[in-house]
């Protein structure tokens, strides 16, 4: 019923946040229990974004666990709350993905992306998967659409 994304913080000191996220492995049920019932009550929802992120955080588990993958996969986040949805080791790079509710992209969305990879300093694969339906790529980002992106 849930999933526990641990934190990321190998190499980083100890001015990052060390608790793990708390994901409903079924997003129907997490809208149940705030009482959606319509698309139309989900797009206007303030909880939009992280019933967003829930909902790929799970698939992802759902297809690595499918295709008996071991489920490497955490989340990072500062004190001064600069976050990273969800962390892929991907041997010999990680991944970086970033998940945004949005329809259309826009530059803003990639601002953790590039401030976590000069934090970093590791040679990562960045990735923004959001809710729009065209590819792209922006100063090293690709741009997935999210159905997509759930198959990593």
């Amino acid at each position: 019923m849930i999933f526990l994304l641990k934190p990321y913080f190998s190499n980083f000191g100890k001015r990052l946040i060390k608790s793990p996220k708390l994901y409903f492995t079924d997003s129907g049920i997490a809208c149940r229990l705030l009482g959606i019932q319509t698309a139309e009550q989900l797009f206007l929802n303030p909880l939009r974004g992280s019933l967003f992120e829930g909902f790929i955080i799970s698939e992802l588990l759902k297809n690595r666990l499918n295709r008996g993958e071991s489920p490497d996969m955490w989340f990072w986040r500062d004190s001064s709350g600069l976050e990273i949805d969800c962390l892929i080791e991907d041997v010999p790079k990680l991944l970086a993905l970033e998940l945004k509710s949005g329809k259309t992209f826009n530059e803003d969305m990639t601002g953790g992306l590039l401030n976590w990879q000069k934090i970093a300093g590791k040679d990562v694969d960045l990735l923004l998967a959001y809710a729009g339906s065209q590819k792209g790529n922006f100063k090293g980002i690709s741009i997935l659409p999210w159905k997509d992106a759930v198959g990593l």
